[in-house]
C-alpha cells in the first residue's frame, strides 16, 4: 500500500488500525472477523463509501466519528456465543495482507473501476469536476488504479526472483491487464517508456474504443521493430488476469 502508514492495536476480539496517508490524512478501522460469517470493518475513514465489497466483508462508514464511538458502534456486533478468528501482533501481517489482496481481486475482477462507478465516487472528493473535466478525472483515477496494479503484481513476481534478478529487472517491467480503460492504459505505457509522447497522442485516437487490452498491446507490440518488442515473461491472475512484459532498453552508444 503505497503512500500509506499503519499502526495496529489489539484488544480480544477487536483489532483497531489507525492509517495515515499523505494525501487522504489520518483514519481509523475497527475490524472483527467472525470466523466463517463475516468480515466487519467500522471507519471514520473520508472515502471509499460508494465502493462494492466482497459479499463476506461489511464496512459501516461512520464519516467524522471519534475512535470511542466506533468502538462503541462495533461492540454491538461482538457476541461472545459466536467463534471470531483470533487476529494477533503475530499474525496481523498474514491476516492483513490476505484480507487486502482479496478486496484488490475482487474489485479488479471486471478491470477496476468502471466509469459508472467513478461518477459515483467522484461526489468524495470534497470538490467539483466540471463536466468537461470529468472524463480526465476518471483517465487520471485509470492511470492510478493500474500503477497500483503494477506495483503489486510486479512486487509479487520479483519476490519468487534471486535478488540480482530483482535490481536487473525492477524498472524494465510493465503489466499488461485483461482489461481496462484504452486511454488509460496507453497514457500507462508512456509513463513506463514504451511509448513516447507523440505515440500516445495518436494511439489514444485510434484505440480509445477497445477493450481487449491484451489485444490492444499485441497491436502496438506487434507494430514496433522486432529488436523493441517487448518480452513477455510471466502470466498472473492477481490482483487480476494480466501478463507482465520486459521493455527492451534502447541501445546507447558511449562516446570515445
Amino acid at each position: 500500500m503505497p503512500l500509506v502508514k499503519l499502526t495496529a492495536y489489539f484488544k480480544s476480539p477487536l483489532t483497531a488500525v489507525l492509517y495515515q496517508h499523505e494525501v487522504a490524512g489520518v483514519w481509523v478501522d475497527i475490524a472483527l472477523d467472525k470466523k466463517g460469517e463475516l468480515e466487519l470493518t467500522v471507519t471514520n475513514a473520508p472515502m471509499g463509501e460508494a465502493a462494492e465489497n466482497r459479499p463476506e466483508k461489511q464496512i459501516d462508514y461512520l464519516k467524522g466519528h471519534s475512535v470511542a464511538q466506533l468502538y462503541e458502534h462495533i461492540n454491538t456486533y461482538v457476541d461472545n456465543n459466536v467463534s471470531n478468528n483470533p487476529i494477533t501482533p503475530d499474525n496481523f501481517r498474514e491476516f492483513f495482507e490476505g484480507a487486502y489482496k482479496k478486496d484488490m481481486m475482487y474489485k479488479a475482477r471486471n478491470g477496476g473501476i468502471s466509469f459508472t462507478e467513478f461518477l459515483r465516487h467522484k461526489e468524495e472528493f470534497g470538490k467539483k469536476i466540471a463536466a468537461k473535466d470529468v472524463r480526465e478525472a476518471f483517465v487520471i483515477t485509470k492511470v492510478e488504479e493500474l500503477e497500483q496494479w503494477h506495483y503489486v503484481a510486479i512486487n509479487e513476481y520479483l519476490s519468487t526472483l534471486p535478488d540480482k534478478e530483482q535490481i536487473d529487472n525492477e524498472y524494465e517491467l510493465f503489466i499488461v491487464p485483461f482489461r481496462t480503460d484504452a486511454e488509460a492504459f496507453i497514457r500507462y505505457l508512456e509513463d513506463n517508456e514504451f511509448i513516447d509522447d507523440d505515440e500516445e497522442e495518436n494511439f489514444s485516437k485510434i484505440f480509445k474504443e477497445e477493450t481487449d487490452t491484451f489485444k490492444l498491446f499485441d497491436k502496438l507490440n506487434e507494430g514496433r521493430s522486432p529488436d523493441l518488442r517487448a518480452i513477455l515473461i510471466n502470466e498472473s491472475s492477481y490482483p487480476l488476469k494480466l501478463k507482465i512484459y520486459k521493455r527492451k532498453l534502447p541501445i546507447t552508444s558511449w562516446p570515445n
